[in-house]
């Protein structure tokens, strides 16, 4: 090969390279642009099986219409409901309100507030009312004499039945720790406790349980700040946290294993209602969750306060 071909061959091969790199850097612009929140239409719940259930001096009622029906210590959080629910991700930053995915090019671009509930309640988030009371026998209370409880989430031991949790119905055959049970969120708003006001809190379950074998890929977790400055980051809302073996994380003033929602009065009735939904903004919310049947327990309990 003669020196005109050789550094002929060698132009080529530079100018190769620079395209090859040239594309690199495109490509890896656009990545950055869009990393803040990159969840496809993919993940997805496509059904939940939940029940609440009670402990202590406290009972658990169905909402009847503002009102409740008879008082027992478990309910089926599904109630008449029972087709099946299928939750897309969603964001919100305090557990009330949701801000739905908007699409571009089946990549989400931004976010924006959905208003229509029959979109939000049957494609992104399961809501559900009902009614908590605290004492033996409400008929009987001496309303001066009417002690007062402490509500808290109770959790257990792994191998127990009793405490919240929330997991993947069975497995997938392959033994893959990949499931949407690690990026579910369970908002709960009290009304008539002895706050005064609403009390809402979150209840993240799995919260020390990152997906397996996924990460850095079609992940789903961002502090987006929104369209203006004035706006709050999504997702970076406070919650009660419980770790994959039943147990809070420590901010409880009952025991490692409760967490205090609110105080209540014996015989009066609490309104909760209960919001699930799949978390877009969490790191375990991935394209490999898909079609997941999610099953689990809600366990509230009671203990007299003593001033």
């Amino acid at each position: 090969m003669n020196e005109k071909k050789r550094k002929r061959l060698n132009l080529t091969k530079r100018t190769m390279m620079t395209i090859v790199m040239l594309g690199i850097s495109i490509l890896t612009i656009s990545i950055s642009a869009f990393a803040w929140f990159l969840i496809t239409n993919t993940p997805k719940v496509e059904n939940i099986e939940l029940t609440a259930d009670t402990i202590g001096t406290l009972q658990i009622a169905e909402d009847m219409g503002d009102k409740p029906g008879e008082y027992s210590d478990t309910l089926d959080l599904k109630g008449k409901n029972k087709k099946n629910t299928y939750l897309s991700p969603v964001t919100t930053k305090d557990g009330l309100t949701f801000f739905t995915p908007v699409y571009t090019e089946n990549k989400v671009t931004n976010l924006k507030k959905e208003t229509q509930k029959k979109v939000l309640n049957t494609k992104y988030v399961y809501e559900k009312t009902f009614y908590l009371r605290a004492g033996d026998d409400s008929t009987k209370v001496d309303k001066d004499k009417a002690k007062t409880y402490d509500i808290y989430l109770v959790g257990s031991s792994a191998d127990s039945n009793n405490g919240c949790f929330v997991k993947q119905k069975g497995t997938d055959g392959k033994g893959n720790e990949i499931t949407a049970a690690n990026s579910i969120r369970v908002a709960l708003t009290f009304e008539g406790g002895n706050s005064g006001e609403k009390v809402t809190v979150i209840y993240e379950p799995n919260a020390d349980k990152d997906n397996k074998g996924v990460k850095g890929k079609n992940m789903a977790y961002f502090d987006y700040k929104g369209n203006d400055s004035n706006s709050e980051a999504y997702g970076a809302y406070g919650t009660i946290q419980q770790n994959y073996d039943k147990s809070f994380k420590p901010n409880s003033n009952i025991s490692s294993r409760s967490v205090v929602i609110d105080t209540i009065t014996e015989g009066k009735d609490v309104k909760v209602t209960m919001k699930i939904w799949l978390e877009g903004m969490d790191k375990d919310c991935v394209n490999q969750v898909a079609a997941d049947e999610i099953i689990g327990q809600i366990q509230f309990g009671s203990e007299e306060r003593f001033e």
